[in-house]
């Protein structure tokens, strides 16, 4: 039931509703059960079959898809699970904060922080690298999704729960200091 509260959390998320809804996905696998009982030559692939088996043990295939359907649906009516009952897991952290991960992994985790820089100055290399062109897209991206990390958690176990798997050099402070130092590049180079 946790893997279907955090999908449902996952897709009731601002930057995810564009890509699918709970209701859709649960008529999809309707649909895919129905064709899967009424037509089982209907040609699927080994692998769908196969995962599909692994996951529904001794229950038929069709009516463990309808089964996960409606569980999905059922979320919905308990709402949404907050961090603090459930962590994120780490494709839910992957799917929420792709631009924090890729700063993360280009200029705090690398190499060259500590050894021919110092963490300010890796910040700062990083803010700047893409401008000018980069900045709308990517600085601005970055800085909504640093915001929603530092105001998401209510507590810092909250934070290092759901974080620590994909983003385990973040800090409260650190993402506030990338992005001070964004919020003013952007101030001081893009103000129209």
């Amino acid at each position: 039931m946790d893997a279907l509260a955090r999908l449902y959390r996952t897709f009731r998320a601002d930057e995810s509703r564009h890509m699918s809804s709970p209701e859709s996905v649960s008529a999809l696998l309707e649909l895919i059960a129905e064709v899967l009982e009424e037509e089982p030559e209907y040609p699927v692939p080994h692998r769908f079959h196969k995962a599909l088996q692994q996951v529904s043990g001794r229950q038929d295939g069709h009516d463990y898809l309808r089964t996960v359907a409606a569980l999905l649906l059922l979320q919905g009516e308990t709402g949404t699970v907050p961090f603090a009952r459930l962590p994120m897991a780490p494709w839910e952290v992957d799917i929420h904060f792709p631009r924090a991960r890729s700063f993360g992994a280009c200029w705090i985790e690398s190499d060259e922080v500590g050894l021919s820089m110092g963490i300010t100055e890796a910040i700062q290399k990083g803010v700047t690298d893409s401008h000018p062109g980069g900045c709308t897209e990517d600085l601005s991206g970055l800085t909504a999704e640093l915001q929603r990390l530092t105001t998401l958690f209510a507590s810092p176990e909250q934070f290092k729960a759901s974080l620590e798997p994909r983003l385990d050099w973040a800090t409260p402070g650190l993402l506030r200091d990338i992005l001070r130092a964004a919020n003013l590049h952007l101030e001081k180079c893009h103000q129209g």
